[in-house]
C-alpha cells in the first residue's frame, strides 16, 4: 500500500471535515406570510452566547457588516442565526432595489423576526441576544417595544437610524403627508414615495407608512419603553447620522457606545473593534 496516498486521503478527509465544520447550516422555513425564508445557522459552544443578527433595510444576511460580524462571532464559538427577511418575496436571496415594488410592511417584518426567535430558542433552549445593523435595529425596536420576553437576553443596536425627514436621507415631509392623504382619501394601489436612501420607492400607502411612521420621536419613545437590557453602538464618523440624532440617542435610558472615527458600516479596521465591543457586551 502506498503510504503517501493514505496520508493524502486522510489529509483530504480532515480538510473537508474542517470545511464542513466551518460552514453554515442553511435553515429554510415558511414564514407567517406563507413564503419561504432562509437563514445561516452556526451551532456554537454550550458555554458561549446565542445571537440572532438582523440585516439592514432591504439587504440580506450576506450584507458585509452583518456577514463579517456573524462569521467572527461564529469563530469565537457563538451560536449564530442570521436570517434574511422575505420582504414579500419567496426565498429572497438578493437585496431589494429602490425601484422594486414594495408591498412589505414593518408589521410583516416583525412577525418574521418573532418566528426566527421561536425557531432559535426551540433549537438551543438558551437565552438569545438580538443584534441588528442600521434600520434592522428599528425592526428589533418594533419587535421588542414595551415587551418582556424571558427568551431574550439583551439587544445590541448598531448604527440605529430613523425614518424621519432630514438632509442625510431621502425622506421628505411632502411624501409623508401625501401618503397620509392617500389613505384618508381612500386611494388604493401603488404610488411613488421616498424612503430612507430611496428617492423613488413604489409602495402602497399603508405599507410605506408602516416604516415612515418611525420618525425620530417614535424611535426615541420605543427606546425609552424597552423592558429589556439594550446597548446602542454608533460610529463617531457615521455620515448618515446628524449630531442632533446622536444627542437624542444619548438622552435615552439606553446605554450608547460611540466608536471614534468609525463609519456607518464599521468596515476596514473598525470591524475588529466592533467585534470586541459586541463580545464584551454579550459576555456581561
Amino acid at each position: 500500500m502506498d503510504i503517501s496516498l493514505v496520508r493524502l486521503g486522510i489529509a483530504t478527509l480532515l480538510l473537508f471535515g474542517l470545511i464542513g465544520a466551518a460552514s453554515a447550516e442553511i435553515i429554510t422555513k415558511k414564514m407567517p406570510n406563507g413564503l419561504s425564508a432562509a437563514a445561516d445557522f452556526y451551532q456554537g459552544d454550550e458555554d458561549k452566547p446565542v445571537v440572532l443578527i438582523l440585516h439592514g433595510f432591504m439587504q440580506t444576511h450576506d450584507f458585509s457588516t452583518v456577514a463579517r460580524l456573524a462569521n467572527s462571532l461564529k469563530d469565537e464559538g457563538y451560536t449564530v442565526l442570521v436570517p434574511t427577511l422575505t420582504l414579500n418575496i419567496n426565498n429572497r436571496k438578493q437585496s431589494l432595489a429602490c425601484e422594486a415594488i414594495h408591498t412589505h410592511t414593518m408589521q410583516g417584518d416583525v412577525a418574521e423576526v418573532l418566528d426566527w426567535i421561536d425557531w432559535l430558542y426551540n433549537k438551543v433552549q438558551r437565552k438569545i441576544t438580538l443584534i441588528a445593523h442600521s434600520a434592522g435595529s428599528t425592526h428589533l425596536l418594533a419587535t421588542m417595544e414595551g415587551k418582556t420576553d424571558p427568551r431574550i437576553e439583551k439587544l445590541i443596536l448598531i448604527s440605529l437610524l430613523h425614518f424621519h425627514e432630514d438632509p442625510l436621507s431621502q425622506n421628505t415631509l411632502e411624501s409623508y403627508q401625501r401618503a397620509q392623504d392617500d389613505i384618508k382619501q381612500g386611494r388604493q394601489g401603488l404610488f411613488i414615495y421616498d424612503l430612507a436612501f430611496c428617492k423613488k420607492y413604489p409602495s402602497e400607502p399603508e405599507a410605506f407608512l408602516s416604516y415612515r411612521d418611525w420618525v425620530q420621536e417614535r424611535t426615541i419613545q420605543a427606546l425609552n419603553s424597552l423592558m429589556l437590557p439594550a446597548v446602542i453602538i454608533i460610529g463617531g464618523n457615521d455620515n448618515r447620522m446628524r449630531p442632533a440624532w446622536r444627542d437624542a440617542l444619548i438622552s435615552t435610558k439606553v446605554d450608547v457606545i460611540t466608536m471614534k472615527d468609525a463609519g456607518h458600516f464599521f468596515d476596514t479596521q473598525f470591524e475588529f473593534d466592533l467585534l470586541d465591543i459586541v463580545i464584551e457586551i454579550t459576555s456581561e
